[in-house]
């Protein structure tokens, strides 16, 4: 988290679903990772990330976005 924190690469997420059934879902005071903020980090500071361990991680975490419409369609069909 010190790591997220230093570069500012966390922000604020709140997430909105409304259901087939016609329920509303929040998620909020959740945060992840700002991925336009990662893309502008310098060959430098990637290298620091990379070394210390946290590169793979934070690019996990952006990519575990790609599931929430998969997860959603799913509490659809399952309810």
């Amino acid at each position: 988290m010190d790591a997220l924190d230093r570069y500012g690469l966390l922000e604020p997420f709140t997430l909105e679903v409304t259901l087939d059934d016609g329920s509303t879902n929040r998620l909020v005071g959740f945060h992840c990772i700002a991925e336009e903020r990662v893309a502008e980090l310098d060959a430098a500071t990637l290298g620091r990330l990379n070394a210390d361990g946290h590169l793979l991680p934070i690019y996990m975490a952006i990519a575990s976005l790609a599931n929430l419409p998969a997860l959603i369609a799913r509490k659809n069909r399952h309810g």
